[in-house]
């Protein structure tokens, strides 16, 4: 597996392998790809892309992770999504902001899953493979992927609760 020493390592190569992102990605980025932009009051975006057609802004938030990510930069890119649309949601006739959290693996404990779960339908946890032999791959989670390993079920809630009050034993 390659790593990359940074995210600004990470940066630069999205940005300078775009072309070849978007051929072999669902990624479209445009030339206007821009990194380390300041949004004020919100943070800084690792990434930014946007595209103007007509009356309609399309924009695409791109945060990294060099490392397993977590629920801190979800809510950071849940931050930087809903800032975007209340500054420009009088702008433009018809607005779209995506979210795409990028990163090589994700907490599957704690929040982080049902907040993943919870989000809206503009948001994208990503996760990126690189490979010495195939180069790098992006891959968007499902919004339930988490559910189907940990899922509680009625019946072990039902169980837990009445071995806890001495009802039924477990």
């Amino acid at each position: 597996m390659i790593k990359f020493d940074s995210e600004s390592e990470l940066q630069q190569f999205i940005i300078d392998n775009r072309e070849g992102i978007n051929k072999k990605s669902f990624f479209d980025f445009s030339d206007k790809l821009t990194r380390e932009i300041g949004l004020s009051g919100y943070g800084r975006v690792d990434l930014i892309d946007y595209k103007i057609n007509g009356t309609h802004l399309h924009i695409d938030i791109i945060e990294l992770k060099n490392v397993r990510s977590s629920y801190s930069e979800l809510a950071q890119l849940c931050r930087y999504v809903s800032g975007v649309k209340l500054s420009l949601e009088n702008d433009f006739e018809s607005l779209t902001v995506n979210g795409y959290l990028v990163a090589p693996e994700f907490d599957d404990h704690s929040d982080f899953p049902y907040f993943y779960n919870n989000t809206d339908e503009d948001i994208y946890l990503v996760q990126i493979e690189l490979d010495p032999l195939t180069g790098v791959d992006f891959s968007i989670v499902e919004k339930d992927f988490f559910n189907r390993s940990s899922m509680l079920t009625f019946e072990t809630i039902q169980k837990t609760i009445n071995h806890k009050t001495g009802l039924i034993d477990a």
